[in-house]
């Protein structure tokens, strides 16, 4: 097990709530920011969201170490901020990045990086297409909050002017916070009845015509008497086929016309879920203060929109990427990383030299033009450091998903 995976089971498993709570059972073990079919990706930066979406259950707001995120117009939430709610036993398979969710006789799975849902609900199983897939930001599973509330029958409300996501259970024996509800105060005393109103009169009602006579009905006629039917004639006999004549000789095939000239090739389609990555780099050594570049000992991607060089990624298709990196050194460090573009830092992306730690991580969302190289640098410092090797876990690692 990796030291970040132990970071994550260690946030997950936080202590027992008070006796008035439900006991939660979660097994998560997080690793990297996105799936993308299949492949590891870096985990997300512990930033703070910006977006201010707040999480109300039975009319308490809880507190989240992450915000939810709206991400391709369908809000994601945390699913360990929603688990005290739904009372949901969650399981995670780090091996098939598959999460599988446990409420009574519903269950679920979900896949990072997969549109695709299955449910069962009293044995009976389906599959169902989500408008986006579960991703892992900050060390935290996100997931469309409306595809598990339903599906558990716990009713979910968008207020758009709080910017409030309100989820109302079907039961809530204590408040989120872990504090029991006080009893029901009594009922106050009546209010007399004020004096009915008088009754308005009642108008008068017109005259009614006189209805004309009905003139008599004549006698039915006698049904005269219906006649005998005549016997139906003899079928006549059925006259010899005559036989079938020769077939004819099959005539000659005419030749093939000329083919058509070939259209003109279609433009390729810009995919939107492009990604490469890069990491394993190899590097023990001093920081300086103007900046070592890391060389990556694995990179790879979806061919035709990245290419590859030995200090970083080159983005051969202009447009808005989200990167993450992420840093891991043996011993604790002060030190400074950031990303570089072309050689130039990206000051947004950059992490300044403060107290010494072991783990770095940042995220960006940022347009690139094509043919830039994307790399990830240690700065601002005269240390000597050592990364995390493969035996003991992810040294370093950086990706970048084309989103537009």
């Amino acid at each position: 097990m990796t030291s970040l995976e132990v970071n994550i089971q260690t946030t997950i498993f936080s202590e027992e709530r008070e006796s008035n709570m439900k006991k939660l059972k979660v097994s998560f073990i997080l690793v990297f920011v996105m799936m993308v079919i299949g492949v590891p990706i870096t985990q997300a930066a512990s930033t703070t969201n910006a977006s201010g979406i707040s999480i109300s259950v039975n009319g308490n707001e809880i507190p989240s170490d992450i915000s939810p995120v709206i991400y391709g117009g369908t809000t994601l939430v945390p699913l360990r901020t929603l688990q005290d709610a739904f009372d949901v036993s969650f399981e995670w398979n780090n091996s098939t990045k598959t999460l599988t969710f446990v409420k009574g006789d519903k269950s679920g799975t979900l896949i990072v990086g997969n549109q695709t849902a299955s449910i069962n609900v009293g044995g009976k199983k389906n599959t169902m297409t989500l408008n986006q897939p579960p991703m892992i930001i900050q060390n935290r599973i996100m997931a469309p909050v409306r595809f598990i509330g339903e599906l558990l029958d716990e009713k979910i409300v968008w207020d758009a002017t709080k910017q409030m996501i309100s989820v109302t259970t079907d039961s809530s024996p204590s408040d989120v916070s872990g504090n029991s509800k006080g009893d029901k105060g009594e009922t106050g005393a009546t209010g007399s009845q004020g004096d009915k109103g008088e009754t308005g009169a009642t108008g008068s009602q017109g005259d009614k015509g006189e209805t004309g006579a009905t003139g008599p009905h004549g006698d039915k006629g006698d049904t005269g008497a219906t006649g005998p039917a005549g016997p139906q004639g003899d079928k006549g006999e059925t006259g010899v086929t005559g036989p079938a004549g020769s077939q004819g000789d099959k005539g000659d095939t005419g030749a093939t016309g000329p083919a058509g000239p070939q259209g003109p090739q279609g433009e390729s389609g810009d995919n939107k879920l492009a990604y490469g990555y890069a990491e394993n780099p190899i590097f023990s050594g001093s920081v300086t203060e103007a900046g070592v570049p890391l060389i990556w000992g694995n990179m790879g991607g979806i061919a035709g929109n990245f290419d590859s060089s030995p200090d970083g990624i080159i983005v051969l298709k202009g447009g808005t990427y989200y990167i993450t990196y992420h840093v891991n050194l043996k011993v604790a460090k002060s030190i400074g990383v950031r990303l570089l573009i072309d050689g130039s830092p990206l000051l947004k992306s950059s992490i300044p030299k403060g107290d010494a730690k072991s783990s770095y991580s940042g995220t960006v969302i940022v347009n690139i033009p094509p043919g830039s190289k994307i790399s990830l640098q240690l700065y601002d410092a005269i240390e000597s450091v050592e990364l995390l090797e493969m035996n003991q876990g992810q040294g370093a690692s950086m990706t970048i998903l084309k989103v537009s």
